[in-house]
Formats: C-alpha cells, sequence, structure tokens
C-alpha cells in the first residue's frame, strides 16, 4: 500500500491520512527523508472536492469544482478495443 491509514474519526467531509510504516520506510529507502512525514488529506463537499499533501516546508492542494460536470475526453487510441484475457 502507498499512503497510510486514518487513525482518527477525522470528520465527515475531512480525513488525513498520515504516512504509514510501509510507506516511511520505501520513502527511506528511495532517498526520498522529505516525504516520510507526509500527510495526505481529502476534502468532499457537494460544491467541491480537494486532495491535500502536507509535510514540514511545503503543501500541495487541488481543488475540483463539482458543481459543473466536464465533458469526458475521447478514449485514447486503443480505449475502444475490448481485451479478453484468459
Amino acid at each position: 500500500m502507498y499512503g497510510g491509514l486514518n487513525h482518527e474519526a477525522g470528520y465527515a467531509q475531512v480525513q488525513s491520512f498520515p504516512a504509514d510504516s510501509y510507506t516511511q520506510w520505501m520513502f527511506a529507502v528511495k532517498g526520498l527523508p522529505q516525504s516520510i512525514n507526509n500527510i495526505w488529506k481529502i476534502f468532499i463537499y457537494p460544491e467541491h472536492f480537494s486532495y491535500q499533501l502536507v509535510r514540514e516546508g511545503r503543501e500541495f492542494r487541488v481543488d475540483f469544482d463539482l458543481r459543473q460536470s466536464v465533458e469526458p475526453p475521447p478514449a485514447p487510441w486503443g480505449g475502444n478495443v475490448t481485451v479478453l484475457l484468459f
């Protein structure tokens, strides 16, 4: 698993997921010590959805406006091909 588990109840609209021990180990092995204490957050409200990554000295957040639907792009090349695996 990449990420973490929520250790607290959080709120109906907001949940936080601190990096779990496996993720911390993986970041250390990959030479990314700055990521060991990452906390991922999601915010879900009727009008918007947000994804946030927080760590010491850095905050990244993406907000999605859910009030207006967006036409999906066309399928990529080969996206309309059905593949059967046996």
